[in-house]
């Protein structure tokens, strides 16, 4: 089992079971510090790494959508940064 199998078990070991086809396979995604790891980068692309492709296997091989919960969705062209960066939309 590798490192993202085992976060996703965990995750669902904890979550309420009330909740839990309401929440399934919801990625929120805060851009500063997780994915952008440079603070004076203000305009993009982020500098392609471990994070990105994370962000796309969970996206890909698990079918999670993204919610972006960053001040960065106030820019109006905050998807062409994340796809220049390596986030796969396909």
């Amino acid at each position: 089992m590798d490192r993202i199998e085992q976060i996703l078990n965990e995750a669902k070991e904890l979550r309420i079971p009330e909740l839990a086809n309401d929440l399934d396979n919801i990625l929120f995604l805060d851009i500063d510090g997780v994915i952008n790891l440079d603070p004076l980068n203000y305009t993009g692309p982020f500098k392609r790494g471990e994070q990105i492709e994370n962000i796309n296997i969970l996206c890909l091989k698990y079918n999670f959508k993204i919610v972006v919960d960053s001040s960065w969705r106030k820019h109006s062209d905050y998807k062409d940064i994340l796809y220049s960066s390596g986030l796969d939309y396909s």
